[in-house]
């Protein structure tokens, strides 16, 4: 926040300069507007790729927030004075400030003794910065106004304190000598109120872990995290855990923090949070839990006994020693960062809605090591990705999907399956709910319906309904309604089509061998249904639709890392993937780029957001696979237009430099 301040400083501070100076307004307007239309562009490679992320990612949920900790009247003068009042209510944590009573003092003593007023225009108009933000801080506390997102007390004091030293040093300027010395009385008895009601810090060491022992110390250089391994991450919930580590160990991964490599999505960021902190302790969060822990290579966990998490965290992994508060699982189960993957990818064509459903609801089946490898064509339709690439997945998921053109996507399909692929395909809450439906789906065509009160199942002998019955289900009901399906009636059913499912004479699953390959229909809306109910079993029998007799063969990758945006594999032959738990980046500003010694490599996000290479050949020896992150056009031209401006700016200051001399 430093450099953010001091950028502050220098914008506000050089406009209120411009507009305090004694010239016509018209001059003052030109200057201001060139002095802006500079600094605009050359910090357009900042706050443009900001910008965006904010409009496409969400970084924030909004611009308003909540305060993130409570204050009373007594919390102020810690902030702002550096003195503590003990008899003043407080919350019994205070935040270190700025000297802003040597600030005030000064002020008003300027203001009644000044002999001449050369500077008070500016004095006045530049301390109206720190004094708004200290009036906006009081009226926030008491939640008369919003509290703007991303601005806490702390981050407050570096602006406040910038702009009240400038002010100080422009007073200090403009007095005569003889009311030096009643300054310097001032200082010295506002230096000596504050270390004897000196202020409490425990807010302070809220936020970090106070390591009293060697041992504490030794734990963590023995835990195997670093970014230059293939390693693993720390998880937990409280930034005071990895405040700590990042100071320690900045190259170590972990799932929350300025540091954190590999960083959740926001919204996979609070499922992974809140499934550790708060969800009560049952099998289906048990069940979530540790595919989030898989998908995300989390081996180690530090949780304090007040968290739902060390619950679970007690019966399913072994203490290996404390930190401060914080007590450190292993889970022994977590693979590490970067994993080569045989066999078993499941491929999801779906929007986000759709994706996010399907792998919550997947997420609630019971675990078994590996976790389902969920990769996501994030923004593609069916046709958009190449036979070649789809051939590298065991299984392909169609939920909320897409076509640009529908008779070559679902040949692209029919081609896939035939050679061997699975295929699952939900069309409830799809483009095709009702509709005719082509090779190779089970149903030649399909209608929208509701199902009320009970499903009723007439449930047929396959080895996908084994012990399935009707009693695992959760009723057919959607917010009290009715519960809306896609539906299929038996005279639709292709030749060598198996009805699963049937409720009331509809058919809502059906089964089809389709050349080497196998395809499950389904219009009962199957993976909203089970994360809507939360049920176990609904999950597994989803799982078994979608991957039966797919197995997940996986190994460790030889991954070298030369730099922190630059990574080798060196991958044997038949590897079909490359799993890569950082986070998936793919946009204007930055995106991984893989490639092998052939040219470039398709890139998917993998699980809750991190990183799928597609490996094209079969390559006879041991390949070389780098994988980088590049900058975006939107960058890179941010780059360019900063730069130019800047050269601009420099030559013309020289070349007016010159016509003065000349002059």
């Amino acid at each position: 926040m430093g450099h953010q301040a001091v950028g502050g400083f220098l914008v506000f501070s050089t406009l209120l300069w411009i507009l305090s100076d004694e010239i016509k307004w018209k001059v003052k307007m030109k200057r201001t507007v060139l002095l802006l239309t500079s600094l605009v562009c050359l910090t357009i490679v900042y706050f443009v790729p900001l910008l965006y992320f904010e409009l496409t990612t969400k970084i924030r949920p909004g611009i308003v927030e909540d305060l993130p900790y409570p204050f009373n009247i007594g919390d102020y003068f810690p902030v702002f004075m550096l003195i503590e009042i003990p008899s003043l209510p407080m919350i019994g944590s205070s935040l270190p400030g700025s000297p802003i009573l040597l600030f005030f003092t000064y002020y008003i003593y300027y203001l009644i003794k000044r002999d001449h007023k050369i500077f008070l225009k500016r004095v006045v108009v530049i301390s109206l910065i720190p004094i708004l933000l200290i009036v906006h801080f009081f009226l926030t506390t008491q939640k008369i106004v919003p509290w703007i997102a991303g601005f806490h007390p702390a981050r407050y004091m570096v602006f406040v304190t910038i702009f009240s030293s400038i002010v100080l040093g422009i007073i200090l300027s403009d007095i005569r000598r003889k009311h030096l010395y009643t300054f310097l009385i001032l200082t010295i008895l506002i230096i000596s109120l504050h270390y004897i009601f000196l202020p409490s810090y425990e807010l302070h060491k809220m936020h970090s872990v106070n390591l009293s022992s060697i041992n504490e110390f030794k734990l963590i250089d023995e835990l195997q995290l670093s970014i230059f391994g293939n390693h693993f991450r720390i998880g937990g919930v409280k930034d005071a855990l990895f405040n700590t580590i990042s100071l320690l160990k900045p190259d170590y991964y972990i799932s929350r923090g300025y540091y954190a490599h590999g960083i959740l999505y926001l919204d996979w960021q609070y499922w992974f949070e809140y499934t550790l902190s708060s969800l009560p302790h049952n099998p289906s969060n048990e069940n979530t839990l540790m595919h989030l822990l898989d998908w995300g290579s989390i081996r180690y966990l530090g949780l304090t006994d007040s968290e739902e998490g060390f619950k679970i965290a007690e019966e399913k992994f072994r203490p290996i020693g404390k930190l401060g508060d914080f007590t450190i699982f292993e889970n022994d189960l977590a693979p590490p960062i970067s994993e080569f993957l045989y066999d078993g990818a499941v491929l999801v064509f779906a929007d986000y809605e759709g994706y996010d459903v399907l792998l919550r609801s997947i997420s609630i089946s019971n675990y078994s090591k590996p976790a389902p490898i969920i990769v996501w064509a994030e923004g593609r339709c069916i046709d958009d990705v190449p036979i070649d690439v789809l051939e590298k997945f065991s299984v392909t998921v169609l939920y909320r999907y897409c076509y640009r053109d529908r008779v070559k996507a679902f040949q692209i399909l029919e081609h896939y399956v035939s050679a061997g692929g699975r295929l699952f395909i939900e069309t409830m809450s799809s483009t095709d709910e009702s509709s005719e439906m082509p090779s190779p789906i089970p149903v030649s065509k399909t209608h929208r319906a509701i199902i009320e009160d009970d499903w009723n199942f007439k449930i047929a002998e396959h080895s996908l309904t084994v012990s399935i019955s009707n009693n695992i289900f959760s009723p057919p009901m959607y917010d009290g309604g009715p519960w809306g399906v896609s539906s299929s009636n038996l005279e639709y059913l292709r030749d060598g089509a198996e009805p699963l499912l049937k409720s009331n004479g509809r058919v809502l699953v059906a089964y089809i061998r389709y050349g080497y390959g196998e395809v499950v229909w389904s219009g009962m809306n199957l993976p909203y249904h089970v994360l809507a109910y939360q049920n176990i079993a609904e999950a597994d029998f989803m799982r078994r639709l979608i991957m039966y007799n797919v197995s997940v063969e996986i190994e460790p990758a030889q991954m070298y890392r030369d730099s922190a945006t630059s990574i080798l594999f060196k991958i044997p032959s038949k590897v079909k993937g490359i799993i890569f738990r950082e986070r998936y980046i793919s946009n204007l500003v930055f995106s991984w780029k893989a490639s092998d010694s052939k040219g470039e490599l398709d890139i998917f996000m993998m699980g809750p957001g991190f990183n799928y290479i597609v490996i094209k050949d079969t390559y006879g020896k041991v390949e070389d696979i780098r994988l980088v992150l590049e900058d975006g056009p939107l960058r890179t031209s941010s780059i360019i237009l900063s730069l130019s401006t800047l050269f601009l700016l420099v030559y013309m200051s020289l070349d007016h430099t010159k016509k003065e001399k000349r002059s």
